[in-house]
């Protein structure tokens, strides 16, 4: 069976009983987080990362809509990577978390439907010999996976929420396309586009049970805190502006600027 590797994942197999796996040592990071100017949140994230990043929104090639947080400006760029360590005190997103774990859906060949159950997955350069026994001679989870387990269905289940506070937005017609542009204090102008935002303006336009909707769905909350988060482009552009003194780069008199989120992008 091939299995589709997420984002930032090589080669992923199912996961079977008998195998040993390697766990990543506390601190570890992938790859993928190193060198990653943006990488996936969920919906219950968006409060957390928000307090150290802006939180926004992209569209994927098949229209659907997802969160991610905003950690660089250039494109292979992590401003919250320090000596390959993730920043102490500074969100680390659950998706980062949870590998090389992972879950996914099968597809039935014979009609294309896809089945219910999930699978766990993992990278499958982390399937060793030396590695960890994850289920017990009488097929009992150990402990430690147990744990695992359950932060890896916590996650899925929190992808649906996920899928279902982007679709609201997008079935409303909130999300509008934005850029941010700057001049940094230290030499060098920043370009991000391709990102959306909530327009707030634009939930005077929907009807009460719109709104009604949005509030028991727990949408509402989420716009705000998203909105909230913006206002971290700042750190980010003062981070990228210390990364570039500590490069050596000449200071220039510019100030540092940004478009605002809600105001449209030509």
């Amino acid at each position: 069976m091939d299995i589709s590797p997420p984002f930032g994942y090589r080669s992923v197999v199912t996961l079977l009983r008998e195998q040993r796996v390697r766990l990543p040592a506390q601190g570890d990071l992938p790859a993928f987080a190193l060198n990653s100017n943006s990488l996936p949140l969920t919906y219950s994230e968006i409060s957390p990362a928000g307090r150290d990043y802006p939180v926004i929104f992209v569209q994927l090639p098949n229209g659907d809509f997802t969160i991610v947080g905003v950690l660089g400006v250039d494109r292979e760029e992590n401003l919250f990577i320090n000596n390959n360590t993730w920043e102490s005190g500074t969100y680390v997103p659950a998706y980062i978390r949870r590998y090389p774990f992972c879950m996914t859906r099968v597809i039935n060949s014979d009609d294309n439907k896809v089945d219910p159950e999930r699978l766990v997955c993992v990278e499958s350069d982390f399937v060793s010999e030396d590695g960890v026994v994850l289920v017990d001679a009488d097929g009992k989870g150990t402990e430690q996976w147990e744990t695992i387990f359950l932060f890896i269905q916590e996650f899925e289940s929190d992808l649906e929420r996920t899928q279902e506070f982007c679709s609201i937005l997008a079935k409303y017609k909130l999300l509008q396309p934005f850029a941010m542009q700057a001049d940094l204090t230290h030499g060098g102008r920043v370009n991000l586009d391709g990102m959306f935002c909530v327009n707030e303006s634009l939930l005077e336009n929907l009807t009460s049970n719109e709104i009604r909707t949005l509030i028991r769905k727990g949408a509402m909350r989420g716009i705000y805190q998203h909105l909230g988060s913006l206002a971290r482009f700042n750190l980010i552009l003062e981070r990228k502006a210390q990364r570039n003194a500590a490069l050596g780069l000449p200071a220039t008199p510019l100030p540092t600027t940004a478009v605002a989120a809600n105001e449209p992008v030509a």
